[in-house]
Parts: C-alpha cells; structure tokens; sequence
C-alpha cells in the first residue's frame, strides 16, 4: 500500500517533456507506417531469441522498449531499448536484464515490468518497477506481496491500477483482467468481472490511460488468442468485447496478443505467432478508425 501511494506521489512530482522535436519521418524508428493491414514493426534481436511481448514508447516518442527471449517460458528474457539522441535513433540498449514486458507511467517517471519467480512451489509473473533519475533507471523492486499472478500491470491517468491476474473465483479461466482496489492499510486485487472477462482466459491486455477503452487477448482451452476492445459506457461499465477483425485476428494457429497502443490513438502494436518461435514478430496497424468504427454510438 505505501508502495502505490509513493508511486502516485513520484508521478505526480516528476514531469515529462511535452514537446515533439523528433521529425515526422524520423518517428518509429523512422519506418514506413502501416495502414489498415498489419506489417512487422523491425527491431533488432540478439541472434536465436525473438522481439516478444508488448512494447512501451515515451510520450515525446523518444525511447521505445521492447523484450525478447528465447522461448515460454523463458530461460531467456531482456528488456532493450532505443533512443533517439542528437537527432539520430541510437541502440538498441539493453535497459533491464531478467524482465519482459515494459509499461510506462503517464508521464515516463515510472517503467513497470515483470518476471516469473516461484512462490510456495509455484511460478506467479511478478510486477516490479523502476523509477527515472537523471543518471538512468533506479534497480528494479517488487511492487506487490501478493500470491497472486500480477500480469501486464498498468497505471492510468486517473491513478487507478490494472492487471491480470488468476483469482479464487475465476471460473473456468485461468486469468481474469483486474484493477487493484485500495482501501486504507489494504490492497486487493478484484475481477472487473463480466461481460468483459468470460468463462475463457483474459491475459494481455492494454488499457487506454484515459480509462476509455481496454485492447485485450482471449483464447480458450486448446485454442490460440485473438484481441479484442471492450469500451468504458457513460455509466462507468464496460461493454461487451467484439473481436478486432480478420485483419488483424488471424486464424488458428496464429496468436495474436501483447497489445499496446500508442498514445495518440493512432497505432496498435501486437505480438502474432504460431507453432515455431520463430514465427513470432511485433507487428503494427492503423487502429484509430477501427477504434472510432467499432465504438457503440451510446457508449
């Protein structure tokens, strides 16, 4: 609990810079952008592993973080980044050694990641964070003492926290999306519930910091994931989740997941793979109209 409250208070303190002094061909690497059809989005790996997981790009498009490792679960696992200094992109950097799946907070202050550790016999993906000085990263700590799985965990501008996580009453799932509810001395983790979680299994996820939307990967015993959006009503419920289309869900055995989308709303990156590991590339895609065309009208 004092952990949550102090990383509120930093993000609070700490401000990003808000100016766009990178050239409009010099963004994403400077690559072609993608239209409505999914292309690979190219970033460099270390020879036998592949670029796996979601991706985390700062709001002033200056540093992009992305993992690879070298199978599931991974022996091998690193979080790499680029950066974009004296107008030229430099890297790939190895950021953190041991961790995949980078989140940033609102305002870049704080990078969640995580890792698997074994707990009472059992392997639980664990969220740990760091936090940005002026020399670089502080060393990464365990953000929760929790027995329970803390997957994909994301901090919105409304200060509200998100996960996945495997709970008691998750039935017939093995992973429900979450937000953690703070009340005093206490923190819990509780299911958002239906209709957006289901009797299948909700894991990756990306939540828009606005709270608005929630992009998300579901699949079923003896299946592959698709994504899916399920959109935030004036009421404060979340709709029903629709499937992102044909053109970005492909068919079995392909999976689709590890959703993060960039903070205009503009890009949706994903991770898409199928039964050999080097299959599995980070793609991208035109989201912004799919996003406005999907939307219920009275939501």
């Amino acid at each position: 609990m004092k952990t949550i409250i102090f990383l509120i208070q930093f993000t609070l303190l700490i401000k990003a810079s808000m100016a766009q002094s990178i050239p409009a061909d010099s963004l994403y690497l400077g690559q072609v952008l993608p239209g409505d059809t999914p292309i690979i989005f190219k970033l460099e790996v270390t020879k036998g592993l592949i670029a796996a997981e979601r991706i985390a790009i700062t709001f002033n498009n200056k540093e992009i973080y992305y993992g690879e490792l070298d199978s599931w679960p991974p022996k091998i696992q690193r979080i790499k980044c680029y950066k974009y200094i004296d107008n030229k992109w430099r890297g790939p950097f190895v950021a953190f050694e041991g961790y995949i799946a980078p989140s940033l907070s609102e305002n870049d202050s704080i990078i969640y990641m995580q890792k698997n550790i074994n707990l009472n016999n059992n392997s639980i993906s664990c969220t740990f964070y760091s936090l940005r000085e002026k020399t670089g990263w502080t060393n990464p700590k365990r953000l929760l003492s929790t027995d329970n799985d803390t997957h994909y965990f994301q901090k919105t501008k409304q200060n509200n926290f998100y996960t996945a996580s495997s709970l008691p009453d998750s039935s017939g799932s093995n992973s429900d999306l979450c937000k953690l509810v703070i009340h005093n001395n206490d923190t819990t983790i509780q299911s958002l519930g239906p209709p957006i979680n289901s009797s299948a299994t909700e894991n990756d996820f990306y939540i828009a910091k606005d709270e608005s939307y929630i992009i998300l990967c579901r699949f079923s015993n003896g299946s592959a994931s698709d994504l899916f959006i399920s959109f935030r009503n004036s009421n404060g419920d979340w709709t029903t989740s629709i499937k992102l289309g044909t053109l970005i869900n492909t068919p079995n055995p392909n999976w689709e997941a590890c959703p993060y989308v960039t903070k205009d709303n503009k890009y949706l990156f994903f991770m898409r793979g199928g039964n050999d590991l080097s299959s599995y590339f980070i793609y991208w895609v035109s989201i912004d109209k799919l996003i406005k065309s999907l939307k219920p009208s009275k939501s």
